[in-house]
């Protein structure tokens, strides 16, 4: 019978098993540096580890907000057998601390988990991307969300919004592409139900948008496309985001810099089985 180490159970709870052992009621063995408990009846195995002075490994999950306290917790507790995968498309950074050696494993139980947070105005562009509005309600996305639009100018883009808001009672004819890219759309003003005076909207063919993909990142260019079509003289309206996704990796890959950067340790980009 091999006794365990004296410092890695407190005292009460050895004074309890020396107890039991003298009246011959269980029997106490170490397998791998952990005691156990040998039960007479049945002589079932019960680990005692839970009563050690001090865990033996740290099973934990951490899970950072940005990549400044990732950085500074691995800086913490990494070795030089730490590793971190990287998800891009899934924007998820996952540190292994005690992870295995080229000679033997590790129980690989302390983990540190950075998984982006997309910002609501992503959410909301990418939520409304490629569906058709009504004039009202695109005009109604462009106001609520014009702080995000960079060209044209917020000032041409709430006046955009304003003519679109103008111009509901009227009977939207036709539309035409301008040199300069615009779309033109002609209507035509309904008076107590006859046709009266002319008129049309300048919509511009693409916006670019200044937009920060998820908290903790710089904002990216985006652009957009605008679309239109006129059904029985109604105008539906709705733009298309240029591979949005795209910019999305963009920004984690600037993030997979960082943190490279300030670990010191060279990412596993891409690997399978990375959660949250």
């Amino acid at each position: 019978m091999i006794n365990p180490e004296p410092d890695t159970i407190s005292g009460d709870t050895a004074a309890a098993i020396e107890a039991g052992r003298e009246l011959g009621a269980l029997e106490i063995r170490e397998i791998d540096g952990i005691p156990v408990a040998l039960i007479p009846k049945g002589r079932e195995v019960q680990s005692l580890e839970q009563f050690r002075a001090t865990p033996r490994d740290i099973r934990t999950t951490v899970r950072a907000s940005d990549a400044e306290s990732f950085i500074d917790y691995y800086g913490r507790f990494s070795t030089d057998h730490s590793v971190i995968y990287c998800d891009i498309k899934a924007g998820i950074f996952q540190a292994h601390l005690d992870y295995h050696q080229p000679t033997h494993a590790a129980n690989d139980c302390h983990l540190l988990t950075l998984a982006v947070e997309p910002t609501p105005e992503w959410t909301t562009w990418l939520g409304v991307d490629g569906h058709r509005l009504s004039q009202t309600e695109f005009a109604g996305h462009i106001e609520d969300n014009i702080d995000e639009i960079v060209d044209p100018d917020g000032a041409t883009m709430l006046e955009i919004a304003q003519s679109l808001t103008a111009t509901t009672k009227v009977n939207f004819t036709s539309g035409t592409r301008l040199t300069d890219g615009q779309a033109q759309i002609s209507y035509v003003e309904e008076i107590n139900g006859s046709a009266g005076p002319k008129g049309s909207l300048k919509i511009p063919a693409t916006i670019t948008l200044g937009i920060t993909p998820f908290r903790g990142a710089d904002p990216y260019a985006l652009a957009a496309r605008f679309r239109y079509r006129i059904n029985h003289a109604e105008l539906f309206m709705w733009y298309d985001l240029k591979r949005p996704e795209k910019v999305f990796e963009a920004a984690i890959s600037d993030v997979a810099a960082l943190i490279v950067t300030g670990t010191g340790c060279e990412l596993m980009i891409n690997c399978r089985g990375l959660t949250a």
